[in-house]
């Protein structure tokens, strides 16, 4: 590309870029104050948006408070399962079919705790149950800390979606059931879309875990503000948290967002507002602009054009003549032609620069002239040198061969020397192993012997008091024998008598009492007379009634004890065959304690020996270990002279190895100076032809 053109495009393009960043700035400027006041706006109209939403809201908790503080409803619920409620009952449903009429509501609901009976209006509907799904948020109200909250919940049993306000039932044990209020969220969609800025903003209803529970668009019900977020921008890190705690409009994508909080609630009115509805393009504020900047582009495009063929005529002429001095091989005696302009001035310092150059070609030529000859002699030089240094390498090469040969006989000798001393070294392991096994055995021999002879007087020990077990025994199995034989005999012979003698007593009971009462009608008959005697005879016949109950009572305690003492005379018997038994076991664990005791003596007798054998065991090991223990210091002798040798001839290696590598380089360098040389042989030839070229 030819410089004027270079520098015409060069200038246009500033040009351009220049009036486009003008236009540019003023626009953006203009785009930002724009967004700036729409941030303000927009937080204004979220508040204003929010206003008969809250309004509604805070009039549903109103409600749904003042329902779950009724005494009525309070005092049926916790006795719902009790006789004598109907009339409570009565009253709480027309509360809450009231609310529904009265008071505007889609719903009006209470559901109890106990029994899970849930009702809406005045009608039953049927009972909640943990384990059906569509009956959590029932459960969950029960379990929640704030007494009163929104949710956004289709009820199976009504066939409808609502937002329901669930309040908690307050009672002296706790909390007695759920009830509330629900609302129609089509109301709500509707309102939301009257509020809604534009057609494509959005406004929402959100909890605190950012979950839609109203939107100007339906189908946005129901599903988290995050995940909306990301299908708008999906590189955006904006959450909807983020969005509840900022105080202005946060950017996302082509959106604006705003939130609001509902007073006295967790939930707040969210805008999503789409700029491009409100703010201009950039076309609407910079489109003239940017018309007049092309056409004016332009126009300097063309101004350049000519200024710069103007500017570079002088140089066209200057090239011109260069390119004939080029075109003539080197032909230094052409000159161009100075003018008085700047072009004259680069003209003039050519002309001098090609004085100079003649002076130096010409020098050149003779130097090239004077160092052909020694060019010849360094070639003829080099070659006789690399011949020298390659048989100086092949000799150092046979020598290390031989070096390496014998050094490999000597690793040889080493390895074999090693060899044997790693067998002497494992033998002398061997023994020590054997050695200390054979220590271990005689110390656990010496711990048997002693285990065996305590053994054998514990046993002595054990086999005596087994023996006096057994004499115990039997002893005691006599002395049992003779208390039944004496319990037996005494004890019920003097039962016996008391028996016989209690008869004797009712008898004279008996007797009396016959005597009383022939008394008393004796006294009867004798009228007056016989009066005291009547009295006396009573007295007598009550002391005989109560002597021939005394007489029963006494041989009933009679038969109870002579049943203790048949179960006593019982249970003595089978203490005395325990004796006999115990005395028969005894004597087996003595006889056994005697075998053991005899087991004992020959298990000594056998240890003694053993021991015996491993002490001698023990005296040959460590003869054998101080003869390998000679052999493995006679073997290091041996070793440390092999490595002396092996020592002096890595040195010797060393140093050939050394003298080699020096050769192998002076070798190689050699070569390498025969190629640089020529090498620099032919490029003397190609100055000596290009200076011929040069006419001076």
């Amino acid at each position: 590309m030819k410089l004027k053109t270079r520098n015409s495009i060069v200038i246009s393009v500033s040009i351009i870029l220049v009036s486009l960043l003008a236009v540019s700035t003023t626009i953006f400027n203009a785009r930002k104050y724009y967004r700036d006041s729409l941030s303000n706006s927009l937080v204004q109209t979220t508040r204003a948006s929010k206003t008969g939403i809250e309004s509604a809201i805070n009039r549903a908790y109103e409600t749904s408070l003042a329902l779950t503080s009724s005494p009525v409803l309070q005092r049926w619920f916790k006795n719902e399962d009790k006789p004598g409620m109907e009339e409570y009952k009565s009253m709480a449903l027309e509360e809450l079919k009231g609310i529904m009429t009265d008071r505007g509501y889609a719903s009006s609901f209470a559901a109890n705790r106990v029994t899970g009976n849930f009702y809406v209006g005045d009608a039953f509907i049927g009972t909640l149950s943990a384990s059906n799904a569509d009956d959590s948020w029932f459960f969950d109200a029960l379990k929640a800390d704030k007494r009163i909250m929104l949710n956004l919940d289709y009820n199976e049993k009504l066939d409808e979606t609502m937002l329901w306000v669930n309040a908690q039932i307050p009672g002296s044990d706790g909390v007695l059931g759920i009830a509330g209020v629900g609302m129609d969220i089509d109301t709500f969609v509707t309102e939301f879309r009257q509020n809604t800025p534009s057609d494509s903003s959005k406004l929402w209803l959100v909890d605190q875990s950012g979950k839609i529970l109203l939107s100007s668009e339906k189908e946005a019900i129901g599903k988290l503000a995050d995940d909306l977020f990301t299908e708008i921008s999906p590189e955006s890190p904006l959450k909807v948290a983020g969005v509840l705690k900022a105080d202005s409009a946060q950017p996302l994508g082509h959106y604006m967002i705003t939130a609001e909080n509902i007073r006295g609630t967790d939930y707040s009115v969210v805008l999503l507002a789409y700029a491009p509805d409100f703010l201009p393009s950039l076309m609407d504020l910079g489109g003239s602009s940017l018309v007049a900047v092309l056409i004016l582009t332009l126009i300097m495009m063309v101004l350049t054009y000519f200024i710069m063929q103007l500017t570079m005529r002088p140089i066209d002429h200057l090239q011109s003549a260069i390119a004939d001095i080029a075109e003539g091989e080197g032909n230094l005696k052409k000159t161009l032609r100075v003018t008085r302009d700047e072009i004259g001035g680069v003209s003039k310092e050519f002309n001098n620069f090609i004085d100079k150059l003649k002076t130096i070609i010409n020098e050149i030529k003779q130097s090239v002239s004077d160092g052909d000859e020694l060019n010849e002699t360094l070639i003829k030089a080099t070659k006789g040198t690399t011949a020298a240094v390659s048989e100086i390498a092949l000799n150092i090469s046979t020598i290390n061969t031989k070096i390496e040969n014998v050094d490999s006989q000597i690793s040889d000798i080493m390895a074999a020397v090693e060899e044997i001393s790693a067998n002497v070294a494992s033998f002398g392991n061997r023994i020590n192993d054997q050695s200390a096994m054979t220590e271990e055995a005689t110390a656990s021999i010496t711990e048997i012997t002693s285990s065996l002879s305590n053994m054998a007087k514990v046993s002595e020990n054990k086999r005596t008091t087994i023996e006096e077990l057994i004499r115990v025994s039997k002893k005691g199995s006599e002395a049992l024998q003779n208390t039944i034989t004496v319990f037996t005999n005494s004890v019920m012979e003097k039962m016996s008598e008391i028996t016989e003698m209690n008869s004797i007593i009712a008898s004279v009971a008996a007797q009396t009492n016959l005597l009383a009462m022939n008394a008393a009608i004796e006294a009867a008959h004798a009228g007056d007379a016989g009066r005291g005697f009547s009295v006396v005879a009573d007295e007598i016949r009550k002391l005989a009634e109560t002597t021939s109950g005394s007489t029963g009572n006494i041989a009933q305690i009679l038969k109870d004890i002579q049943a203790g003492v048949s179960e006593t005379d019982k249970n003595t018997r089978m203490t005395a065959e325990a004796f006999t038994e115990i005395e028969q076991e005894s004597s087996g664990v003595f006889n056994a304690f005697s075998e053991i005791i005899t087991s004992i003596d020959e298990l000594s007798t056998g240890a003694e020996e053993i021991l015996t054998a491993m002490n001698s065991l023990n005296n040959l090991a460590s003869e054998v270990q101080t003869d390998s223990s000679e052999i493995t210091n006679g073997i290091a002798l041996l070793n440390d002279g092999i490595r002396a040798i092996q020592n002096i001839f890595g040195e010797i290696t060393g140093s050939i190895n050394s003298l080699k590598s020096g050769a192998d380089e002076i070798d190689k360098e050699m070569h390498r100076t025969a190629e640089i040389t020529n090498e620099f042989s032919k490029e003397f030839d190609n100055i000596k032809i290009e200076t011929s070229k040069f006419i001076t």
